[in-house]
């Protein structure tokens, strides 16, 4: 494992990676001389194998080699099933470099729709390094899409699927999908970490139902619309700043770690804390990230947490609200506006 990984560093530093699995720029030149349909589709084969061809030549290790080779056929996938798109994305400037952009990407698209129109007879694809029981996994078998093409990708390898269901089920979004799959899986391992997910999932619930300031599927049964006045009306009387955000969000714990003198400043005063986040936040690590943000914490569904993004006319997040101790709200902002205005802002608020 150590050789393959150190395999796939030095051809990353090599550049050599890149010419092997999925060099663009390279494709968009070799095929934009292309005259027919059949001359890109075969000028696309034929890149991709030489690169499988360079790829065994090499001297990586057999593991590293099979990685590349996935690599290299998903990139050959992306351009010969979905043309139009890649080949959309490039053009040559003026001094002869190629260029990626994509302004004005869907006239584009309709413009070059007609260059390799597949059937879809033609369309169809047998996976011939993505979905082989030895190979191992990569980034490209989680997000390759099995079974668009290949229509016998499912039955050729169960375990495959059932694998990359496993993430599926996870999501927690998605969460009436994890009995189903436990219903309809018929390899145990893949079960398995299903149930650990679920028990695991279970405890973390069961802890979280136990903190005051922590509300974790208290308010799921709360129409999306009652959402947001429903959290407000805990807090009548006081002056309230929401903090819209997310775990994966850097801009977000940025704010939080530049609002803690502020927040220890304002201690005492009548002003509550409130931390709104929903299920793109993995559980276990909002648990741990909100033992260090001092305040109310909100984990809400998706459909509440979009309703509330949509009623502050918020593309984006952290977004920040402020309301009066009469309910009212006097402020909002998408992005960390700064202690200053946060303080001004609330100060007014709490009077």
């Amino acid at each position: 494992m150590a050789k393959t990984n150190m395999d796939l560093v030095n051809a990353k530093k090599a550049n050599e990676a890149v010419d092997l699995v999925g060099n663009d720029d390279k494709v968009f030149l070799k095929v934009k001389e292309c005259k027919t349909k059949e001359e890109r589709l075969q000028c696309l084969q034929d890149i991709f194998d030489q690169r499988v061809a360079t790829i065994r030549k090499s001297k990586y290790t057999t593991a590293a080699q099979d990685l590349l080779c996935m690599m290299a056929e998903s990139n050959f996938v992306k351009w010969s099933r979905q043309f139009e798109w890649k080949f959309s994305n490039y053009y040559v400037d003026e001094d002869g470099r190629v260029v990626w952009s994509q302004e004005n990407i869907f006239e584009k698209m309709e413009k070059n729709k007609d260059l390799l129109p597949l059937s879809e007879e033609e369309q169809a694809y047998t996976w011939k390094y993505l979905n082989e029981p030895t190979s191992p996994c990569s980034q490209e078998f989680w997000d390759a899409p099995l079974s668009m093409y290949d229509k016998k990708a499912l039955e050729k390898n169960t375990y495959n699927n059932e694998l990359r269901c496993i993430q599926s089920a996870m999501d927690p979004g998605q969460a009436n999908l994890m009995d189903l799959y436990l219903e309809v899986m018929k390899h145990e391992d893949c079960k398995n970490v299903l149930l650990e997910y679920k028990a695991e999932q279970k405890r973390i619930a069961d802890e979280l139902a136990s903190q005051q300031s922590v509300y974790y599927q208290k308010l799921d049964d709360v129409a999306p619309d009652n959402i947001l006045q429903t959290i407000l009306d805990k807090y009548k009387g006081k002056a309230v700043l929401i903090d819209i955000w997310a775990t994966w969000c850097g801009p977000c714990r940025q704010g939080h770690e530049y609002m803690k003198p502020l927040k220890q400043e304002l201690k005492g005063k009548n002003i509550h804390f409130v931390y709104i986040t929903s299920p793109t936040s993995p559980l276990k690590i909002w648990q741990e990230m909100l033992k260090d943000i001092d305040g109310d914490h909100y984990y809400l569904t998706k459909e509440q947490y979009k309703y509330i993004l949509d009623k502050y006319e918020s593309d984006g997040i952290p977004t920040y609200a402020i309301y009066n101790t009469k309910g009212e709200q006097t402020f909002k902002n998408v992005g960390f506006p700064g202690n200053d205005v946060i303080r001004k802002e609330l100060e007014a608020a709490s009077k």
